[in-house]
Protein backbone atom coordinates (compact mmCIF):
# COMPACT_ATOMS: atom_id res chain seq x y z
CA UNK A 1 0.00 0.00 0.00
CA UNK A 2 1.12 3.43 -0.91
CA UNK A 3 -0.40 6.58 0.47
CA UNK A 4 -1.46 9.28 -1.16
CA UNK A 5 0.68 12.60 -2.28
CA UNK A 6 -1.71 15.38 -1.51
CA UNK A 7 -1.22 16.65 2.11
CA UNK A 8 -2.78 16.39 4.63
CA UNK A 9 -5.00 13.08 3.50
CA UNK A 10 -2.35 10.61 3.24
CA UNK A 11 -4.54 7.99 2.42
CA UNK A 12 -3.70 4.51 1.87
CA UNK A 13 -4.66 2.83 -1.65
CA UNK A 14 -4.08 0.09 -3.26
CA UNK A 15 -1.18 1.22 -5.79
CA UNK A 16 -2.03 -1.42 -8.64
CA UNK A 17 -5.80 -1.27 -8.56
CA UNK A 18 -6.63 2.57 -7.60
CA UNK A 19 -6.17 5.45 -10.29
CA UNK A 20 -6.75 8.71 -8.43
CA UNK A 21 -3.40 9.37 -7.20
CA UNK A 22 -4.37 13.06 -5.65
CA UNK A 23 -7.48 13.11 -4.48
CA UNK A 24 -7.66 17.02 -3.31
CA UNK A 25 -7.12 18.02 -7.31
CA UNK A 26 -9.79 15.21 -8.09
CA UNK A 27 -12.70 16.79 -6.26
CA UNK A 28 -11.43 19.77 -7.06
CA UNK A 29 -11.95 18.95 -10.75
CA UNK A 30 -15.41 17.31 -10.03
CA UNK A 31 -16.30 20.14 -8.08
CA UNK A 32 -15.44 22.53 -11.47
CA UNK A 33 -17.00 20.24 -13.88
CA UNK A 34 -20.14 19.93 -12.03
CA UNK A 35 -20.61 23.86 -11.64
CA UNK A 36 -19.85 24.21 -15.51
CA UNK A 37 -22.52 21.55 -16.15
CA UNK A 38 -25.16 23.36 -13.62
CA UNK A 39 -24.60 26.67 -15.81
CA UNK A 40 -24.66 24.76 -19.04
CA UNK A 41 -27.57 24.15 -21.36
CA UNK A 42 -29.33 21.30 -18.71
CA UNK A 43 -28.85 22.36 -15.06
CA UNK A 44 -29.69 24.05 -12.18
CA UNK A 45 -31.17 27.60 -12.59
CA UNK A 46 -32.20 28.71 -8.89
CA UNK A 47 -32.47 27.24 -5.60
CA UNK A 48 -35.00 28.55 -2.89
CA UNK A 49 -35.39 27.01 0.85
CA UNK A 50 -37.79 28.23 3.58
CA UNK A 51 -38.03 26.55 6.94
CA UNK A 52 -40.67 26.74 9.65
CA UNK A 53 -39.01 26.05 13.30
CA UNK A 54 -42.25 27.29 15.43
CA UNK A 55 -45.24 25.10 15.84
CA UNK A 56 -48.51 25.46 14.37
CA UNK A 57 -51.92 23.82 15.73
CA UNK A 58 -55.25 23.70 14.29
CA UNK A 59 -58.79 21.71 14.36
CA UNK A 60 -59.46 20.83 10.58
CA UNK A 61 -62.60 18.55 9.05
CA UNK A 62 -62.37 15.27 7.43
CA UNK A 63 -60.00 15.65 4.48
CA UNK A 64 -59.00 19.11 4.87
CA UNK A 65 -55.80 20.37 5.19
CA UNK A 66 -54.08 23.33 6.32
CA UNK A 67 -50.99 25.56 4.56
CA UNK A 68 -48.41 24.97 6.79
CA UNK A 69 -46.71 28.35 8.33
CA UNK A 70 -43.67 29.99 6.40
CA UNK A 71 -43.53 26.83 4.02
CA UNK A 72 -44.95 29.14 0.91
CA UNK A 73 -42.46 29.71 -1.66
CA UNK A 74 -43.83 32.19 -4.98
CA UNK A 75 -41.36 31.62 -8.22
CA UNK A 76 -41.43 32.76 -11.96
CA UNK A 77 -39.40 30.53 -14.04
CA UNK A 78 -36.92 31.85 -16.43
CA UNK A 79 -38.20 30.18 -18.92
CA UNK A 80 -41.48 28.56 -19.65
CA UNK A 81 -39.69 25.17 -20.69
CA UNK A 82 -38.21 25.01 -17.29
CA UNK A 83 -39.42 22.73 -14.23
CA UNK A 84 -39.98 23.17 -10.74
CA UNK A 85 -38.52 20.33 -8.70
CA UNK A 86 -40.20 20.75 -4.97
CA UNK A 87 -39.73 19.05 -1.83
CA UNK A 88 -41.57 19.31 1.18
CA UNK A 89 -40.29 18.17 4.53
CA UNK A 90 -43.31 18.09 7.16
CA UNK A 91 -43.04 16.96 10.91
CA UNK A 92 -46.08 16.62 13.36
CA UNK A 93 -48.76 14.98 14.25
CA UNK A 94 -53.17 14.37 14.44
CA UNK A 95 -55.32 13.19 16.95
CA UNK A 96 -55.41 10.07 15.32
CA UNK A 97 -52.02 9.16 15.08
CA UNK A 98 -52.17 9.22 11.06
CA UNK A 99 -50.53 12.32 9.83
CA UNK A 100 -49.87 13.17 6.14
CA UNK A 101 -48.75 16.03 3.53
CA UNK A 102 -48.47 16.96 0.16
CA UNK A 103 -47.32 20.51 -1.89
CA UNK A 104 -50.09 22.78 -3.76
CA UNK A 105 -49.35 24.98 -6.77
CA UNK A 106 -51.73 27.53 -6.72
CA UNK A 107 -55.39 25.51 -5.81
CA UNK A 108 -53.87 22.23 -7.20
CA UNK A 109 -52.56 19.68 -5.09
CA UNK A 110 -49.39 18.35 -6.92
CA UNK A 111 -47.47 15.04 -6.73
CA UNK A 112 -50.56 13.32 -5.03
CA UNK A 113 -51.88 9.56 -5.83
CA UNK A 114 -54.42 9.35 -8.32
CA UNK A 115 -58.03 9.86 -7.55
CA UNK A 116 -60.18 6.71 -6.05
CA UNK A 117 -63.36 7.24 -4.87
CA UNK A 118 -63.62 9.63 -2.03
CA UNK A 119 -60.03 8.91 -0.72
CA UNK A 120 -57.87 11.73 0.28
CA UNK A 121 -54.81 12.19 -2.19
CA UNK A 122 -51.97 13.03 -0.58
CA UNK A 123 -47.89 13.37 -1.19
CA UNK A 124 -47.37 10.91 1.78
CA UNK A 125 -48.28 9.95 4.85
CA UNK A 126 -47.04 8.24 8.33
CA UNK A 127 -48.01 7.23 11.79
CA UNK A 128 -46.57 8.16 15.16
CA UNK A 129 -46.36 5.33 18.01
CA UNK A 130 -48.01 7.34 20.19
CA UNK A 131 -49.52 11.25 21.06
CA UNK A 132 -45.93 11.52 22.17
CA UNK A 133 -44.44 11.38 19.33
CA UNK A 134 -44.19 12.81 15.49
CA UNK A 135 -44.54 11.68 12.65
CA UNK A 136 -41.97 12.88 9.07
CA UNK A 137 -43.62 13.15 6.10
CA UNK A 138 -41.99 13.50 2.57
CA UNK A 139 -43.55 14.88 -0.24
CA UNK A 140 -42.00 15.58 -3.75
CA UNK A 141 -43.28 16.90 -6.75
CA UNK A 142 -42.25 18.07 -10.29
CA UNK A 143 -44.19 21.00 -12.04
CA UNK A 144 -43.86 22.70 -15.20
CA UNK A 145 -45.41 26.13 -14.49
CA UNK A 146 -45.20 28.33 -17.89
CA UNK A 147 -44.38 31.57 -17.75
CA UNK A 148 -46.33 32.43 -14.79
CA UNK A 149 -45.65 33.16 -11.24
CA UNK A 150 -46.71 29.94 -9.04
CA UNK A 151 -46.98 29.84 -5.36
CA UNK A 152 -46.10 26.69 -3.71
CA UNK A 153 -47.10 25.70 -0.54
CA UNK A 154 -46.66 22.81 1.99
CA UNK A 155 -49.89 21.38 3.53
CA UNK A 156 -50.84 19.04 6.60
CA UNK A 157 -53.89 16.82 6.58
CA UNK A 158 -56.63 15.29 8.37
CA UNK A 159 -57.19 11.69 7.25
CA UNK A 160 -60.00 10.91 9.96
CA UNK A 161 -63.64 10.74 8.92
CA UNK A 162 -64.58 13.33 11.38
CA UNK A 163 -62.65 16.83 12.54
CA UNK A 164 -59.28 16.54 14.28
CA UNK A 165 -56.16 18.59 15.40
CA UNK A 166 -53.71 18.90 13.52
CA UNK A 167 -50.05 19.97 14.63
CA UNK A 168 -47.21 20.55 13.11
CA UNK A 169 -43.24 21.00 14.40
CA UNK A 170 -44.68 19.07 18.02
CA UNK A 171 -46.65 15.70 19.41
CA UNK A 172 -50.04 15.99 20.35
CA UNK A 173 -49.28 15.64 23.58
CA UNK A 174 -46.23 18.00 23.59
CA UNK A 175 -45.30 17.30 27.29
CA UNK A 176 -42.47 18.74 28.86
CA UNK A 177 -39.91 15.52 28.90
CA UNK A 178 -37.24 14.40 26.97
CA UNK A 179 -39.69 11.92 24.81
CA UNK A 180 -41.54 15.23 22.97
CA UNK A 181 -39.27 16.75 20.82
CA UNK A 182 -39.59 19.61 18.36
CA UNK A 183 -38.88 19.51 14.57
CA UNK A 184 -38.42 22.18 11.77
CA UNK A 185 -40.22 21.52 8.80
CA UNK A 186 -38.97 22.76 5.30
CA UNK A 187 -40.10 23.12 1.55
CA UNK A 188 -37.32 23.83 -1.36
CA UNK A 189 -37.73 24.36 -4.65
CA UNK A 190 -35.18 23.67 -7.52
CA UNK A 191 -35.64 25.25 -10.66
CA UNK A 192 -34.18 23.04 -13.70
CA UNK A 193 -33.64 23.73 -17.15
CA UNK A 194 -34.89 21.24 -19.96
Amino acid sequence: MASDTGAPWLLPYPEDTDLVRDGASDIEALAVATAAGLSSASGLVEVKTVVFTGTQSQSIGAGASYAVTNLSITHTVENAANRVILIATVNGASAIQAFAAAIRAGGTFIGVGDADGTRTRIGGGNTPRSDDFMASVTAVAVHTPGGSAVTYEAHAFNLRASAATVVVNRSISDSDSEISGRAASTLTLMEVKV
